[in-house]
């Protein structure tokens, strides 16, 4: 009964949700950022995937058909998306937090370094300004010529690199779900082997399920082996990674929080001239000086290092709220999914369909509910999002 109510509901909202997000990540005030390239493969998988998954459920609910048994192939094609989908949203959803976690570990804190020494070559300016985070109040961004960048890192820096990873997760899932195009086949079974409490024990009908006849070992296959893949590739894998990417951010995001201590740039520049009045232009001669030589240098470094610190307050609090959303997401994703998971690995979800369908139903509710609620976690957790979706509705009324 709650199936019939909530379903259409979560079928329609998720995937106008999932088409507005994947318009969202693509727009190209937002290209070049990886992590939303990611969110825009997530939205357009969740989206297919509730396009598959719930017409079944729903046919079953309010016409009591299963499409699957229609025809080998729809038993064979709906088989495979609905678990391939399933495997390859969750691991996007872990190689986000693993993008995440390599980036913020590439922000290193610096040791306090002081303005540049008389005796330092100007040559050091034209250098590339290092991206990274001065624990030093008075400077937090200096020009120095970084270490060069492992390739970990300058892969993790490519924007194409999301692509690339999605790509291989692919070519992975597939290589472990490929088994249904070829042996899931519509098979005839005994009543009595699906719902072992029915006292219909010779009834037999058509069903799309492994024959445990005529395909002995798939049967044992799909019933036991492949019972723990699905269980891997869904659940424990992908909470393995998130857990260890989540811990990773909140200690590092913490240390951040303790060694970045950002202060105004307009403060900064009036205390370095305060500074200069003091201690440098004692005299004509020295106030001459002043365009000249080192302290010509020292003073276009301090006006320099003052709007580098705004733009790393900037991509301070860009990175906050993309870490933000992968907490929240991260979060979501162990209330929804934790219920079914548990009923999987115990072996109960057959037990909670026959005798408790109230449960059964709340446990595939908050399943897919943890593909179609993006939406709501985008707006709440992440101002970026939020802007660029006011702004697309403003336009349009």
């Amino acid at each position: 009964m709650l199936l019939e109510i909530v379903m259409p509901f979560v079928l329609i909202i998720g995937t106008t949700s999932n088409f507005i997000n994947f318009y969202i990540f693509t727009r190209p005030v937002l290209n070049g950022l990886t992590t939303f390239r990611f969110l825009a493969y997530l939205s357009m998988v969740d989206f297919f995937y509730l396009i598959v998954g719930l017409p079944h459920i729903l046919s079953n609910v309010y016409f009591d058909y299963d499409f699957r048994d229609h025809s080998n192939l729809i038993c064979s094609l709906h088989s495979f998306f609905t678990y391939y989908l399933s495997h390859l949203s969750s691991n996007i959803l872990a190689g986000i937090g693993v993008f995440r976690c390599v980036t913020l570990t590439s922000l290193r804190p610096m040791k306090p370094n002081p303005y540049l020494k008389p005796n330092r070559s100007t040559t050091n300016l034209d250098n590339k300004f290092s991206r990274r985070f001065s624990a030093s109040p008075s400077i937090d961004v200096i020009e120095s010529k970084g270490p060069r960048k492992s390739f970990l890192k300058r892969f993790i820096a490519d924007y194409g690199s999301a692509d690339k990873v999605v790509l291989a997760m692919m070519l992975v899932i597939f290589m472990f779900d490929f088994h249904f195009l070829i042996w899931m086949r519509l098979s005839k079974m005994d009543y009595a082997l699906i719902h072992q409490n029915s006292s219909n024990v010779s009834q037999t009908f058509v069903k799309c399920y492994p024959s445990p006849r005529t395909q002995m070992v798939y049967t044992e296959f799909y019933t036991k082996a492949y019972h723990w893949i699905d269980l891997f590739l869904y659940s424990y894998i992908p909470f393995s990674i998130m857990i260890i990417c989540t811990i990773l951010i909140i200690y590092r995001l913490f240390q951040i929080s303790k060694n970045l201590n950002l202060q105004s740039p307009r403060k900064i520049e009036k205390k370095d001239a305060a500074n200069f009045s003091k201690t440098e232009l004692k005299s004509e001669k020295d106030t001459d000086d002043l365009n000249t030589g080192d302290n010509k240098t020292r003073y276009k470094l301090i006006k320099k290092s003052s709007k580098i610190k705004d733009i790393a307050k900037k991509r301070t609090k860009k990175n906050n709220q993309i870490y933000k959303l992968l907490l929240t997401l991260n979060i979501c994703f162990f209330v929804l999914v934790t219920p079914l998971v548990l009923s999987n690995t115990l072996g109960l979800l057959d037990y909670l369909r026959d005798t408790r369908i109230l449960i059964f139903e709340i446990v595939y509710i908050l399943a897919y509910l943890n593909h179609s609620m993006n939406f709501l976690f985008y707006l709440l957790s992440c101002e970026i999002y939020r802007n660029i979706i006011f702004e697309y509705f403003k336009r349009i009324f």
